[in-house]
């Protein structure tokens, strides 16, 4: 195996792949994904060692040459390897990680492509890269791999999209409720299934089913469950009756799409989870110009076989909000990409414009267009000031359009909150909640920006409105653990945590080992938060034992926060990991810095100025600096004190 850098293969092929070394990129139906240099090498050495395994010393010597310093680089360059694969479509599982050996690659590895650079081997410090060829580069990003609520709520100015990548690992069988009385009218639309390998079918079968998931809970006398808790049964097989008791349904709406050329084929079933019989099935074989027409065919049909009350008249039961099938296709797979965030953000932009393109008028797409854009400054690190003007400009040609979507409201919130114009972020909410009383979106933004102002209770009341409506909701659930927990419910807290995991949001295995800690049980504690790191791939496995010491000598104040980081120096420089590690150790001043500095931009930790994790926190004479600076004290003068905040003499105030 090679041992120097400075060559490397040329083009050569991983699974369904290209990859590109001299160009840093890997390449899949003519989309071109960039890859850090370093990141690029470490998959070099993976592919030129035949399937074998290649040891980290290994990797470490071919790539950094150096014995000491490197390990968490090449965890973060395997990570991100895993993470770019996948997210492009072209591989789900790329490097297997062999425990206490190293690591290989799954895929086969050819090296036959055809390439328009001189064939063998090609010295990297040396040779200049060839033209660039015409394949779509998505915008680079850097992997944001431990980012909770405040990221969800910056990067998706919509729950409705944002809850979808968050759950497709979640195991339904973990979440079985008690035996419940089921409505007879209730259904589930389980994810269609597309038949074909062409990953933008497969969104676009998941589009048609959270469109028909959408029409059907628009039926006021029918109960369906939310896009979160259907799609944990995405890729999986368990049998309607499970399903049933799991969603609380007596019915389960299922299909499959298959796409060929100008002509498409939709089959759905309606099935009875009680005893699988079939009340309903249908095959629609039509030209694409027909899919609006199929939509609400069977939309219709399973109302009519679920004696459910339908609208008076001819009006359509599915409304699209267009009548351009094109710019419905387009719109539809680029919500599925949005929902996927990492690079799937650039692909949803060009989506939503493509849609845009065949219908000028089409409101929906310039929401959307306007959450891709905003979540932009998170996955493909746009400037934020250039994210925020065109989320802006977006969403209000969208309510220029249909006033009466709930959508572009709440990106104008989440940009006014990012901005701490509190007044403009409360009223953005509640005008999009007023206008949608099932977006849960509203719930959500509403309850953060309460939290983030102090006021627990009342945040407590709105995302507990949020949970009546998608009551298995990771984020949902994740951001009433933060409330109940700074409220002193740590078991009404541990309880939200565990659903949020099961839903498939591993960094609330952190948050249990914060529930740990103020039962004082830091061996536990250490250990939870170090799993939620190697959940998170910011660390190897085997780096676990080191993350738990550093835990544990922090809680137990035997060394400073920034003396013990310094064995972790990428984790070192990142505000998500150093502000709940100054406050674990009890150095508030050090915390409330972190939180007003916000490196990295995106203000989530803001929050956590309530938590009740440093004592001394709210004591700290920072803290009234930091309120004054961000305009919370201007508010509260105005509409009252937090929780945990009264006035102290003419013109201060105190905190507990």
């Amino acid at each position: 195996m090679q041992t120097e850098t400075e060559y490397h293969r040329g083009p050569f092929r991983v699974g369904l792949c290209e990859v590109d070394p001299a160009r840093n990129r890997i390449i899949y139906r003519g989309d071109a994904t960039p890859l850090e240099p370093r990141v690029m090498d470490v998959l070099c050495a993976l592919a030129d060692s035949g399937g074998e395994v290649v040891s980290r010393d290994a990797l470490i010597d071919r790539v950094w040459k150096i014995e000491h310093g490197a390990d968490e680089s090449l965890s973060r360059a395997i990570s991100q390897l895993r993470k770019a694969f996948k997210l492009t479509g072209c591989c789900d599982e790329l490097i297997e990680t062999i425990p206490k050996r190293g690591y290989r690659l799954i895929p086969d590895v050819s090296f036959d492509v055809e390439e328009d650079v001189p064939a063998g081997l090609v010295k990297r410090k040396d040779a200049a890269p060839p033209p660039a060829e015409p394949a779509r580069v998505i915008p680079g990003w850097q992997v944001q791999l431990r980012k909770h609520w405040r990221v969800v709520m910056t990067g998706a100015v919509a729950l409705i999209i944002v809850v979808a990548g968050l759950i497709l690992t979640a195991d339904p069988g973990r979440q079985r409720a008690p035996a419940r009385a089921v409505p007879e009218r209730s259904v589930a639309v389980l994810p269609f299934v597309s038949i074909s390998s062409d990953i933008e079918d497969g969104y676009f079968a998941d589009g048609l089913s959270e469109e028909l998931l959408n029409t059907l809970s628009d039926i006021p006398d029918l109960k369906v469950p939310g896009r979160t808790a259907t799609f944990a049964f995405k890729g999986k097989t368990p049998k309607f009756k499970e399903i049933g008791e799991v969603l609380g349904v007596a019915h389960v709406l299922e299909g499959s799409v298959r796409r060929s050329g100008d002509r498409i084929r939709i089959s759905a079933q309606l099935i009875s989870v009680d005893d699988g019989y079939n009340l309903w099935s249908e095959s629609y074989d039509r030209h694409a110009d027909d899919l609006l027409l199929v939509q609400d065919d069977i939309a219709r049909r399973v109302a009519s076989a679920l004696n459910s009350h339908l609208p008076a008249g001819d009006a359509p039961l599915f409304d699209a909000g267009t009548q351009n099938p094109v710019a419905f296709s387009e719109y539809v797979k680029a919500r599925q990409y949005l929902n996927n965030r990492g690079w799937g953000v650039a692909k949803a932009i060009s989506g939503f414009e493509a849609a845009i393109e065949a219908d000028p008028e089409y409101a929906r797409a310039y929401a959307g267009l306007a959450v891709a854009h905003t979540v932009s400054h998170t996955y493909l690190k746009s400037p934020k000031e250039i994210a925020w003007k065109r989320g802006e400009t977006y969403a209000r040609k969208a309510t220029d359009l249909d006033p009466d979507l709930a959508e572009p409201f709440a990106v104008l919130g989440g940009i006014a909150l990012d901005q701490n114009r509190w007044e403009d972020a409360l009223d953005h909410f509640e005008h999009a909640e007023a206008l949608d009383p099932k977006d849960t979106t509203a719930f959500l933004w509403h309850a953060q920006t309460l939290m983030e102002l102090g006021y627990l209770e009342k945040a407590g009341e709105t995302i507990a409105g949020g949970l009546v409506i998608d009551s298995g909701s990771a984020i949902m659930n994740l951001v009433a653990g933060y409330i109940a927990r700074m409220r002193g419910n740590l078991d009404t807290a541990d309880a939200h945590f565990e659903t949020a995991i099961n839903a498939g949001m591993s960094y609330a295995v952190f948050d249990r080992g914060l529930i740990a800690f103020a039962h004082n049980d830091l061996p536990r504690a250490a250990d939870l938060m170090a799993e939620a790191a190697v959940l998170q791939e910011t660390i190897a496995v085997e780096d676990k034992p080191a993350l738990v010491a550093y835990y544990l000598t922090i809680m137990r104040h035997e060394a400073s926060v920034d003396a013990a980081a310094t064995a972790f120096p990428t984790l070192a420089s990142d505000d998500d990991f150093l502000t709940p590690s100054y406050l674990l150790a009890g150095e508030s001043s050090n915390a409330l810095r972190m939180i007003a500095l916000d490196p990295d931009g995106d203000k989530d930790t803001f929050g956590k100025l309530w938590s009740d994790i440093d004592p001394g926190l709210r004591q700290d004479p920072y803290m009234k600096t930091l309120v004054e600076e961000t305009g919370v004290l201007a508010y509260w003068r105005v509409h009252g004190w937090p929780d945990k905040c009264h006035a102290a003499g003419d013109t201060g105030f105190a905190c507990d």
